[in-house]
């Protein structure tokens, strides 16, 4: 047992040695191997999908951080720029039912939504449009550069936070109804704006029946029964048949019908207190032209059983009034607001 004992302990020994003699060699450096720490391996493991946790992150507003990648996919834009980028030599096209469908489905869409998410974007992308960013509530939606048919250009608050809704459908004919809509959008809470973005010449989007100015309408009136459309047009009194009666009008009210509701003659009232009795007639009562009763977007929308189609002709001069008058801007989209409810 003894002579046993000896040989084990030496055997133990001389093992001991070599593990010391080997530790106190360092490995050539291509023999390294890094060890990750057992957390950062944790980290690094794939998390089981999470259908709940994924649909809230999509949703989430973009001015919180973890909507960062949201930031990313959506083009930030300036309006004033937007609008004019805008202005091409697009031709163009007819849409077709088709297209036009899926435009009111997705401005619907955007219209109810209160945050911006990718899933929106990618719907918008997959239609032919491009949907950018200009603040935290609004987002405007334009045609793709490499399919430009013109179809227009149009902005929307999220939220619906106003009845208001703005159009200028001949924005290059009638000089300065574009930065009119844009103005008032900007400076007051209106819900939407739609502007043309081809000549009257090619289209004009007033009076034809297929355009994508009537699916906005649409889409405005299905996720709103109040909403005030206020259509901008101008008219130039020297070029214009006007009686004497017209000889200092500056704005001509109707809603595209001989029988103007309630609502219609309220606003009239409301914009000769702030303009001046004869400087707004009432169509048909007051003037007999420029009442739009041949109105693409209200017959449209009277075929839908909305009523709250206004057709708004500006004379030239005032036009250029509103353009450099943020009191008279705020005047004008106030005698609107305080009208009364839409019967």
């Amino acid at each position: 047992m003894g002579t046993k004992n000896l040989v084990y302990g030496c055997l133990l020994g001389g093992i001991v040695v070599l593990v010391l003699q080997f530790q106190s060699q360092p490995l050539p450096q291509d023999q390294i191997v890094p060890v990750t720490p057992v957390a950062a391996r944790l980290e690094m493991q794939p998390e089981p999908e999470d259908a709940s946790r994924m649909e809230h992150a999509e949703h989430l507003p973009l001015r919180q951080s973890q909507a960062g990648e949201q930031h990313r996919s959506i083009p930030v834009g300036d309006l004033r720029q937007l609008l004019k980028h805008s202005i091409g030599d697009a031709k163009f096209r007819a849409p077709t039912v088709s297209e036009l469908g899926t435009f009111e489905r997705l401005f619907a869409r955007t219209l109810r939504s209160n945050v911006i998410d990718s899933m929106l974007f990618s719907s918008w992308k997959s239609a032919g449009w491009q949907l950018h960013q200009c603040n935290d509530d609004v987002l405007v939606i334009s045609e793709l550069p490499s399919r430009r048919t013109g179809r227009g250009i149009y902005a929307v608050r999220l939220g619906f936070t106003s009845d208001l809704v703005l159009q200028a459908p001949h924005r290059f004919y009638d000089q300065g109804s574009g930065i009119i809509a844009r103005t008032l959008f900007e400076e007051h809470s209106v819900s939407a704006a739609a502007w043309n973005t081809v000549h009257r010449r090619q289209v004009d989007l007033a009076h034809c029946e297929e355009n994508f100015i009537n699916a906005f309408s649409a889409a405005i009136v299905n996720c709103n029964r109040q909403a005030k459309i206020l259509q901008l047009h101008g008219f130039d009194a020297r070029k214009n048949d006007l009686d004497s009666r017209a000889s200092s009008v500056k704005l001509i009210v109707s809603d595209g019908t001989k029988f103007p509701r309630r609502h219609i003659v309220r606003a009239t009232a409301n914009l000769k207190t702030e303009l001046g009795a004869g400087h707004v007639l009432l169509f048909p009562s007051e003037i007999d032209v420029l009442g739009g009763t041949l109105n693409s977007q209200a017959r449209h929308l009277r075929s839908l059983g909305s009523h709250g189609f206004l057709h708004v002709e500006m004379e030239k001069a005032f036009r250029q009034s509103l353009i450099d008058s943020p009191r008279l801007r705020s005047d004008f989209i106030n005698s609107f607001r305080s009208m009364q409810s839409i019967r």
